[in-house]
């Protein structure tokens, strides 16, 4: 027996659309990587980019693991 789901699957039909806060952390998480590279690492510019202070961009990055280093 073949399900509704698998169907609409194989049709290419996404069924299930991430949680809101899914969606937000993977926008977040994209943002943060532009940043980044824009910046060639610099914390502090990316930060000015974003209008949000060193610290809480320092949060930001940590708790969605870009390390600055990987960009310079």
């Amino acid at each position: 027996m073949i399900t509704v789901d698998q169907v609409q699957e194989a049709q290419g039909q996404i069924t299930q659309l991430p949680s809101f806060d899914e969606a937000r952390d993977e926008f977040t998480r994209s943002y943060l990587v532009q940043l980044m590279q824009v910046t060639q690492g610099n914390v502090s510019q990316a930060a000015r980019l974003a209008k949000r202070n060193r610290t809480d961009f320092y949060k930001l990055l940590s708790r969605h693991g870009v390390e600055p280093e990987e960009f310079k």
